[in-house]
């Protein structure tokens, strides 16, 4: 696997964790700050967790990160905070790999047996005629 290939499926791993939100999120966001990026909570939720980030990155343009939505968004964010108006040129295959691991996490979250609720059996009342 050549290095390009391998910074493009880490970065589409983060983009795809983060759509998950919750604890996802917020690694990925500290994983952004191990990186050198600075990072603001803009907005929380009501239960007191944030919910949308700022993210100034290495390269000085700042983006806007929110845990809903598709991970390509989010894939263009950490693309622009990690490497610039660049990171198409740096991160070549970004865009495909997170195709490529949206549509496993996908199908696995399809596969994956839902509890089952009791049916419970309704009759109607009798009416008048009705």
């Amino acid at each position: 696997m050549a290095v390009s290939d391998y910074l493009d499926t880490r970065l589409a791993e983060q983009a795809v964790r983060f759509v998950k939100g919750g604890k996802d999120a917020q690694a990925v966001i500290d994983w952004l700050e191990k990186m050198g990026c600075k990072a603001q909570v803009m907005q929380r939720s009501e239960d007191g967790q944030p919910s949308v980030w700022a993210v100034d990155g290495c390269t000085g343009i700042r983006a806007g990160f929110v845990p809903v939505g598709d991970p390509v968004t989010v894939a263009v964010n950490l693309g622009f905070v990690l490497a610039g108006e660049y990171w198409p040129q740096v991160y070549p295959h970004l865009l495909r790999a997170v195709d490529r691991l949206w549509k496993e996490e996908r199908r696995q979250a399809s596969e994956t047996p839902r509890p089952t609720r009791s049916v419970q059996q309704l009759t109607l009342a009798d009416t008048d005629g009705a």
